[in-house]
């Protein structure tokens, strides 16, 4: 099991499909897989966030 499972990720690691695109990272996960966000608090998605607000800091967090 040990060296299949060896093989098996170091195979996918050599093609490159062991990581989401750098596209993922910055969208998140959620919205790049399903096209829409479960935590809008933290993590809005794109399309909702004001072009004025510029980054995630600008956007309230839970509570505030």
């Amino acid at each position: 099991v040990s060296v299949a499972t060896v093989v098996m990720f170091g195979a996918l690691k050599v093609v490159g499909m062991l990581r989401m695109p750098a596209s993922a990272d910055v969208v998140g996960i959620d919205v790049y897989e399903h096209g829409a966000t479960l935590w809008p608090d933290v993590l809005p998605h794109p399309e909702d966030v004001p072009a004025s607000a510029g980054s995630r800091a600008a956007v309230p967090g839970v509570g505030d």
